[in-house]
């Protein structure tokens, strides 16, 4: 079962972290008093016990969210969901047919090779403001069905106290981000996404009546090990991260407004030798900085800036972080509002950007790729 598999995951990962988390999610790992059909809502039914040592009935509701998302009418579909699918298909049948035959088809190499590729594209596509649409487009949907899922967690309680926990599975690929907080700078290639202003507000909208815990997994999109969980109460939503200790970030990137400017041709897949060497090949492009591409950079990165001048932590993408170590000394003001924003800078710096780019990339290399 998919929920259930996804709460072992999350305790595991929350048993590496300890504190709060590990203690909710404990909390929340009780006895199943159901067998549930795969329609039945909430998923899991849980008898629990309290700090008090009284039990409780826990319903616990599962969906997930990922990064790689497009607009489909009124709602959002995994892309990244429905590739992993594929590929984990593929490979199933390529590893049914070796068994079987001994050999894999080269339809079935090609297929795998090709599906493959446009995952990783889907992961350097960087699509923060489609995520954030999506996630809260997830909650809503379940929101609207919390009364209904506390009235079927009645059902099984009696006199018993009912609780309702929801479990989401944030996937996500970042290929690398710039965790900024006070002087220190770090690299993070996880994929996983940092806890954001932005997913606290979405989280802020939970009301604690109706929804009692939220556990947060965090996953790859993209086939990496990493994992990390958050398990907190509702309400002040703000208070239960800080007493866990959970940095808060600023998100700075251009994605945030629109895709990113990244394109990506269709991997076209061959055959090289009789070794079992295949070759994708592919192109790609982004936008030449010009004005249109410079007004849609400029908002994330007077986020970054002002966040770094007030010492709030925030999170960049390569791009704001290289524009902010190149850039940020030399910025006069910024005007404008939203994201029509635009930027003047205290002189003519076009001699110094070129070196201050070359020591950005010096100092914070390119993400290395995994050719496993």
């Amino acid at each position: 079962m998919a929920e259930e598999k996804c709460f072992q995951l999350a305790l595991d990962a929350a048993r590496r972290r300890g504190g709060g988390t590990y203690k909710i999610i404990s909390y929340l790992n009780g006895q199943n008093i159901d067998t549930r059909a795969k329609k039945d809502r909430p998923d899991l039914i849980r008898l629990c016990t309290n700090a008090k040592h009284e039990e409780v009935i826990v319903g616990i509701e599962h969906f997930c969210v990922n990064q790689m998302v497009k607009r489909v009418g009124d709602r959002y579909k995994s892309v990244g969901k429905e590739l992993r699918g594929h590929i984990e298909a593929t490979y199933e049948k390529g590893h049914t047919e070796l068994e079987t035959t001994g050999d894999v088809s080269d339809d079935l190499c090609r297929k795998l090779l090709e599906e493959s590729v446009l995952l990783a594209q889907q992961a350097n596509t960087p699509q923060y403001g489609g995520f954030l649409k999506a996630f809260r487009t997830s909650l809503e949907k379940h929101l609207s069905k919390a009364d209904e899922y506390r009235a079927n967690i009645q059902k099984f309680a009696g006199q018993k106290k009912i609780q309702l926990a929801f479990i989401i599975e944030v996937e996500t690929a970042f290929m690398q981000l710039f965790l900024n907080n006070g002087r220190k700078t770090s690299i993070d290639e996880s994929g996983l996404l940092p806890m954001t202003s932005d997913v606290v507000n979405i989280l802020s909208s939970i009301p604690s009546d109706r929804v009692d815990y939220i556990i947060l997994y965090f996953t790859s999109a993209a086939f990496k090990p990493n994992t990390n969980a958050i398990a907190i109460r509702t309400g002040n939503i703000m208070k239960q991260l800080k007493n866990q200790s959970v940095t808060i970030y600023k998100y700075a990137g251009i994605d945030k407004y629109n895709d990113g400017g990244v394109s990506f041709t269709p991997p076209e897949v061959t055959h090289r030798n009789e070794d079992g060497e295949y070759q994708a090949k592919y192109s790609y492009s982004i936008p030449p900085l010009d004005k249109d591409r410079n007004q849609r950079i400029w908002p994330a990165f007077k986020t970054a800036y002002y966040a770094h001048k007030q010492g709030v932590p925030f999170v960049a993408t390569r791009e704001i972080q290289a524009a902010l170590f190149t850039l940020g000394k030399f910025v006069d003001r910024f005007y404008g509002v939203g994201t029509d924003v635009g930027v003047v800078f205290q002189k003519n710096v076009s001699q110094e950007v070129e070196k201050r780019f070359r020591d950005f990339d010096r100092l914070y290399p390119l993400p290395k790729q995994n050719n496993d």
